[in-house]
């Protein structure tokens, strides 16, 4: 599982950081104006969102992966704290979920 978080991390964020170093340390002369307009006009608002993404896509890969994960979800999904001191107990056997 490790492995797999790793290079979807990797791949969601290199090219954010490629794209910048890309921006940042290329020469005036070495780019025209034309790719640096599509580079920060299309392609790093794209980056961007791949890097973003990938904290949506973190759980989806704990959860496939995971047992105890998908059982701790579970459990907090499906039991709502009590909001009132005087509430009745559930059936005996009923569950919550």
């Amino acid at each position: 599982m490790l492995v797999i978080v790793f290079v979807t991390f990797s791949l969601s964020w290199l090219p954010l950081y490629a794209v910048g170093l890309r921006l940042l340390f290329s020469a005036p002369d070495e780019m025209s104006a034309g790719e640096r307009t599509t580079l920060k006009m299309y392609v790093l608002p794209v980056a961007q969102w791949l890097g973003a993404a990938n904290s949506a896509i973190n759980p989806f890969i704990y959860c496939y992966f995971s047992a105890s994960f998908r059982s701790a979800i579970r459990q907090a999904l499906c039991t709502a704290p009590s909001t009132t001191a005087t509430r009745e107990a559930p059936a005996r056997g009923a569950t919550a979920c």
